[in-house]
């Protein structure tokens, strides 16, 4: 037998082998095999999306809700936007923009339904909040974000959680972001770097402590960064607009501070243990939707992080800012 032959056989060995397993899998793990049979032969499972949460780009562009399975074969799929000013839903569930916003689509078959997210935005910034959580201004904050179907960062001060437990699990079970910013506000030139790390590491125990996780961002109180802030090992969020909220206790120059100062990609900066602060937040949402941005927490604008960097706004940005427009609707 040549050597060719036997290179020949070995291959036609090789694919008998791969054919074969490829054919044990199919038999042990059926397409239907997610289906049960009801007692009228129909199939019932679960009804799952492709993707809970869509973006599309603007008014005009369109994308299609796409299911990985249905929930019951023998009944027809339905969609039903909450708000179809913002975006409809056709019979085949294809979702196109009308304007700048969220909704939700609702997805039903049979008995089952799902819902799916759709954000219709070109922009993004984080949304942040400092020195709570508040008893009182949080939990109406928290309120408005719901309603706008909005998720931010919460920057954390340790002694403000022991006192608000209950808020800030409610924080984080509503899917924001928790982050660290010290136990009790020390600045880093006024203190030692063993103090200041104690600062972080007491702020940290507490929070996990009551919601189960340990955050994983600092900032700085006051913005202050030395040597030893950096080595704490962990990524820092700075701020790329600050309207000075903490001095201007006035709703409505803190909504105009904020509209003038913000591009895409920023990071902004508020504190939501002032009324005021709070106030202005939720007049800016969603005034920052209809002109196409989506308000998300600092991981989602930022992605990937390093330990140590200092971080003020997503590096690349595609927009100007909103504010001449905006301004000229406050006159």
């Amino acid at each position: 037998m040549t050597q060719d032959s036997n290179y020949g056989s070995f291959f036609i060995r090789r694919f008998t082998a791969v054919f074969i397993c490829i054919v044990f899998v199919l038999a042990a793990f059926p397409v239907n095999a997610a289906f049960a049979k009801n007692e009228d032969g129909s199939k019932t499972g679960k009804l799952i999306l492709k993707d809970e949460k869509i973006h599309i780009y603007g008014p005009g562009y369109s994308k299609k809700i796409e299911l990985q399975s249905i929930g019951d074969e023998g009944s027809e799929v339905g969609f039903t936007s909450d708000k179809p000013s913002i975006a409809s839903v056709d019979s085949k569930g294809v979702v196109t923009a009308k304007r700048f916003g969220n909704c939700r689509v609702t997805v039903t078959n049979g008995k089952f339904k799902a819902v799916c997210k759709i954000v219709v935005a070109n922009k993004r910034i984080a949304i942040t909040f400092d020195d709570g959580p508040g008893k009182v201004t949080t939990p109406r904050l928290l309120k408005a974000l719901d309603e706008y179907d909005v998720k931010c960062t919460f920057f954390i001060i340790g002694r403000n959680a022991i006192q608000n437990k209950a808020v800030l699990k409610d924080e984080y079970k509503k899917g924001h972001e928790i982050a660290n910013h010290s136990m009790n506000h020390k600045y880093a030139c006024l203190i030692s770097g063993s103090a200041y790390r104690q600062q972080v590491y007491d702020c940290s125990r507490v929070i996990k402590s009551i919601i189960g996780v340990e955050p994983k961002l600092f900032r700085a109180p006051g913005g202050m960064y030395n040597s030893a802030v950096r080595a704490l090992g962990m990524p820092l969020i700075d701020w790329a607009v600050d309207p000075w909220d903490w001095k201007y206790r006035d709703a409505g120059i803190v909504y105009r501070n904020v509209l003038r100062d913000t591009h895409d990609g920023d990071i902004v900066l508020l504190h939501d243990i002032h009324p005021t602060s709070v106030t202005a937040a939720i007049r800016l949402i969603p005034v920052f939707q209809s002109r196409g941005y989506e308000c998300v927490t600092v991981s989602e604008l930022l992605g990937g992080m390093h330990n140590g960097t200092i971080y003020k706004r997503r590096l690349k940005r595609t927009a100007e800012p909103i504010a001449e427009e905006a301004l000229k609707e406050l006159d």
